[in-house]
């Protein structure tokens, strides 16, 4: 049987005895209802973040991203996300709707399955609050061969910097005992064979780009 295992991630608000920011049960990770809140060093409180709905959403955004990297994970990796859009007009919906994709496009990464609901108030009277499942990367979905036509409309850095992610969530979660060492050596075989296929498929002078923007 699984064992849950109940996340609190730091510097973001929880009400103790209420609730986790996270809950893990086998490979999955389900993210609580998490509003766009701040740490503010000079009232030592957490506070919402003013700007209105698109600033909220962008907030909330990086919270569940500092979730998820407390759980082993990250925005990559996650599944669906729920969005509780209060007075959800059409104005506030496009607001949202926008901070939410540039949020999407500045982690490089894929939106997931996404339902938007209309609500009433919500906690602390936030504009917006959002709830979703995650993964837990066991065997390295980034590392992976792809074919000619793949690689013609994926350039060879995206996909290096997809996989250097990927295997250092790999690390990460082999250090905290997350995963075992089989799943590890299985990752570093996969990225390994996937750096090797991608080297041999460029010539010089593309490669030395590629290892210049890792420096």
């Amino acid at each position: 049987m699984s064992k849950v295992t109940h996340i609190t991630a730091p510097n973001l608000i929880v009400v103790a005895g209420a609730f986790c920011h996270a809950s893990i049960v086998g490979n999955v990770i389900h993210i609580a209802g998490t509003i766009g809140t701040r740490w503010n060093e000079e009232t030592k409180t957490h506070e919402l973040v003013k700007g209105g709905v698109g600033v909220q959403t962008k907030q909330v955004l990086e919270n569940i991203a500092t979730i998820l990297k407390a759980s082993g994970s990250c925005v990559h990796h996650l599944v669906k996300l729920n969005v509780f859009l209060k007075d959800n007009t059409p104005e506030r919906y496009a607001q949202m709707n926008a901070a939410y994709v540039e949020f999407f496009k500045s982690q490089k990464a894929d939106v997931c399955a996404r339902i938007t609901v209309g609500c009433g108030n919500l906690a602390l009277g936030s504009d917006v609050e959002i709830d979703g499942v995650a993964f837990l990367p066991g065997k390295c979905p980034h590392a992976k061969l792809v074919d000619k036509q793949a690689r013609f409309y994926n350039p060879p850095n995206g996909l290096i910097f997809e996989s250097t992610n990927c295997l250092k969530i790999c690390m990460e979660l082999f250090l905290k005992k997350l995963i075992g060492y089989k799943k590890f050596f299985v990752c570093v075989w996969n990225h390994i064979f996937f750096y090797v296929t991608v080297i041999l498929s460029l010539n010089l002078d593309q490669h030395l780009i590629i290892l210049a923007q890792f420096k």
